[in-house]
């Protein structure tokens, strides 16, 4: 398992030691993390072999995480983590070489249209024009776009928006204090 999202909170206010706030907090945490599962998982409901999501909530004295994990061990979850990031010279990398590892000649139709559909403000997609056959024995290939899929989500965990991060952490301690006030300590 690789983390492909970590969100934390440093907690710096001693009151926010007491363990109701840390109870009220990870309950927090833990539907938020429901929904930000919901979210990767929507953002790769066309695929036909999706990746698998597992959120992690950490809540201890001076740290509140949210975690999400993706298997890298299945051919999904790299899948993922490729077309999140993107590869070689679209990704910040270099570009790469691919050779057939059984056959004499890679095959491929051009133009090429990814099973996993790009961003619209890509230029070029959807490829127009009638299809040919290459046959190659290496290609240079420049890499993948990103898609962004992590960077977007958290974009949103960090706004001021209701049911993002900030706003669950600041409900989840007023719902503490109040139990607090009341003696309903747990």
């Amino acid at each position: 398992m690789v983390a492909v999202l970590v969100i934390t909170r440093r907690v710096k206010v001693k009151r926010r030691h007491h363990v109701t706030v840390q109870k009220e907090v990870e309950k927090g945490l833990t539907e938020l993390s429901k929904t930000v599962q919901g979210k990767f998982e929507d953002s790769v409901q066309d695929w036909e072999d999706k990746p698998q999501f597992k959120p992690v909530v950490q809540v201890t004295e001076r740290r509140w995480r949210i975690y999400m994990l993706v298997s890298k061990r299945n051919m999904a979850g790299k899948v993922f983590g490729w077309v999140d990031k993107g590869t070689g010279l679209r990704g910040g990398g270099k570009e790469y070489e691919i050779r057939p590892k059984k056959a004499k000649y890679l095959s491929f139709t051009v133009p090429h249209s990814p099973v996993t559909l790009p961003n619209p403000a890509i230029a070029g997609f959807p490829p127009t024009g009638d299809p040919k056959t290459i046959n190659a024995q290496v290609i240079i290939h420049p890499g993948i776009y990103p898609r962004n899929f992590t960077k977007t989500i958290m974009t949103w965990l960090k706004s001021k928006e209701p049911g993002a991060f900030r706003s669950v952490i600041e409900a989840s301690v007023k719902r503490a204090y109040r139990k607090i006030r009341k003696g309903e300590s747990s």
